[in-house]
């Protein structure tokens, strides 16, 4: 079980795509998102984990496409879960960026020019 931080959980939905990769080996296994939990405060023991570190975030189940070896149980992996993909340029700002209309439409000011 592997944990999102708190400012990517709420968008998180099932069947995302995700690649887990070994930080010693660097294999990778293709994965897909079963589930997501709710926050978890970081209790140890409470967050699912059985490593006894306590972490805080939401708990996501993924099934991989092929075994995972059983030595990488209890070892450090990398996950990157695809929350979205654009098929064309796009302009990426943090969710902090950006603003709200009251028709529920968010928007970025671009401002050009010297600073």
């Amino acid at each position: 079980m592997w944990c999102l931080r708190p400012a990517v959980g709420h968008r998180s939905r099932r069947n995302l795509a995700a690649v887990i990769t070994g930080d010693i080996s660097g294999k990778s296994f293709d994965a897909q998102v079963q589930s997501v939990g709710p926050f978890t405060t970081g209790d140890s023991g409470k967050s699912g984990n059985d490593s006894g570190v306590a972490t805080s975030g939401y708990p996501v189940i993924v099934t991989t496409t092929e075994p995972v070896p059983g030595d990488w149980i209890g070892k450090d992996v990398r996950m990157v879960i695809t929350l979205s993909e654009a098929s064309s340029n796009s302009l990426v700002v943090p969710e902090t960026a950006l603003s709200s209309r009251s028709k529920g439409t968010d928007y970025v000011t671009v401002s050009e020019g010297k600073s």
